[in-house]
């Protein structure tokens, strides 16, 4: 059975002062992937040692991938929003790996073939480095409780766990009808040139210098139509040497391969060659990809806090208290509900759990977000800009949605300072008056737009503003609110006393929908 296997060597590059230099030393790459966790960390806010985690595991397989018995998988698991394909994006950008990352979203029905096909086209076409795995949504694809509506079947993916475990794959069902169409061709081919050579047709380094007229009768349809006849004509015609390098890649290093190959051979040892490959194509094909990365990426809903709702209401400090405590016995528990114990197995020992962001982190996010943008708009302005601390209190209030991680703050920011901005650059252009700084605030009912000129306001307008999530949880002080709040403390008595349970939170105003 041959093997197709996916070569040790690593061959990386980086960009040092706009020069690309390659790494090849082991310690040349420990510098790189210190360099790799600073980055990182950087540019990524409060998950400081799930990005420690990932280095230290990816550590043997970046020095010496050679050493690497079975592909080395790191299963990634978080809420929505938390930064987990970022994450791994960003990693393999910065380790240079991001013409060999594979990503494929499991949530798709289609991914029972396309995934395998993948797999499979990934070594026939020659691009044998160690490869990265990024596969999105794994939760969708389970084993067990297939009445989950978000559940896809698991029928025709049991490769997918012997990958996983070995990191070999058998290639022959996936390529059956590659395999049907590339042995017909063979078939075909020699059959004609075999009777080429009965009617005189002669060959020389892979050429024809005998019987032209004869060889384009018999290869008529397999021929391009139009030839020139003043040049040598190849005895195997030039447009199906890419077939042949896939039917052996172990034996043809490219397609040019093929073609030096088949320049050194007369008639008879063309016919031997494609024979050998007609036989090729019929063998059992076993794709071997040991040193592979692979990162299994997904939300259990079975490791949310009890009683889990989407709700605004979530205090994100309580919400990211609850993730830091799961340990991996509750991540494989979580797991049982969704996959058989030998496919959890195969998962491996290496669950890095994210936490959700808690107050401090989102407030990091939106001073992040906020200056990326500002420094964008003082490009354009050529002054600089001073976003105020009540934009921001704004932007975290407004649009801060626990259970949805950060998308929901950036969309805010957004929503709010892009357009502000905006209005700032429209206004600056008109403005006749110089100014030396630009100035954004909020007033708690509308925003601000101040420029100044040494301290000295010149110039200020106001642009409206209707907070959607922050006026909904704002104290109201009325009757209305004094008697939920007398309501729910009868609740949160009666939970304590009857059924010796401590309420996470106690509401008197609330942004969730249907309720007071």
């Amino acid at each position: 059975m041959p093997i197709i296997v996916f070569p040790m060597e690593v061959n990386i590059t980086e960009k040092r002062n706009g020069v690309e230099t390659q790494i090849l030393d082991p310690q040349s790459r420990v510098e790189q992937l210190d360099h790799v966790k600073r980055v990182l960390c950087s540019e990524f806010i409060g998950i400081n040692e799930i990005i420690e985690g990932v280095l230290t595991a990816i550590r043997p397989w970046y020095l010496f991938p050679e050493l690497q018995e079975r592909p080395l998988v790191i299963n990634l698991w978080g809420m929505t929003g938390v930064g987990k394909t970022s994450l791994v994006e960003r990693l393999v950008e910065l380790l240079g790996f991001q013409d060999r990352l594979f990503r494929f979203s499991m949530e798709k029905t289609e991914v029972t073939n396309y995934l395998q096909y993948s797999l499979t086209k990934l070594a026939f076409h020659g691009d044998k480095r160690p490869a990265v795995f990024l596969w999105d949504e794994f939760q969708r694809y389970q084993t067990t409780n297939l009445e989950r509506n978000d559940a896809v079947p698991e029928k025709g993916l049991q490769y997918l766990w012997d990958f996983l475990d070995t990191g070999t794959i058998d290639a022959s069902e996936s390529l059956r009808y590659y395999r049907y169409g590339i042995s017909s061709l063979l078939c075909e081919l020699i059959y004609r040139l075999k009777a080429c050579v009965r009617e005189g047709v002669q060959v020389q380094n892979g050429y024809i210098v005998k019987g032209a007229t004869a060889y384009l009768r018999l290869m008529h349809g397999y021929y391009d139509s139009e030839i020139d006849m003043d040049l040598p004509i190849p005895f195997v015609p030039q447009k199906y040497h890419d077939e042949l390098f896939y039917v052996d890649p172990g034996r043809f290093q490219s397609e040019i391969d093929v073609t030096e190959t088949l320049g050194k051979l007369d008639a008879q040892e063309t016919i031997a060659l494609l024979e050998l490959l007609l036989k090729k194509s019929f063998t059992k094909r076993t794709i071997e990809c040991r040193n592979a990365l692979i990162f299994v990426l997904g939300n259990l809903d079975e490791l949310n806090p009890k009683g889990f709702e989407t709700s605004p209401d979530y205090v994100p400090d309580t919400l990211k208290r609850h993730f830091q405590t799961i340990t991996l016995p509750q991540v494989k528990e979580a797991l049982s509900k969704r996959f058989r114990s030998e496919q959890i197995a195969r998962l491996g020992n290496l669950h890095f759990v994210y936490p959700t962001f808690g107050e401090a982190e989102y407030r990091a996010l939106i001073q992040l977000k906020a200056e990326k943008i500002s420094h964008k708009f003082e490009q354009l302005l050529g002054k600089p800009i001073h976003v105020d601390p009540t934009i921001l209190t704004l932007i975290y209030r407004d649009g801060v949605y626990a259970s949805q991680g950060a998308r929901s703050v950036l969309s805010t920011l957004n929503r709010i300072l892009y357009p502000l901005l905006c209005e700032t650059l429209l206004k600056a252009i008109n403005l006749s008056r110089d100014f030396t700084e630009v100035r954004v605030s909020y007033n708690g009912t509308e925003l601000g737009i101040q420029f100044t000129l040494d301290d000295t306001i010149v110039e200020q307008c106001t642009v409206p503003y209707a907070p959607t999530l922050d006026k909904l949880r704002t104290t109201r002080k009325d009757d209305l609110q004094a008697l939920v709040a007398v309501h729910e403390s009868g609740h949160a008595i009666l939970s304590v006393y009857l059924l010796n349970e401590i309420p996470k939170r106690v509401l008197s105003v609330t942004a969730s929908p249907g309720l007071l």
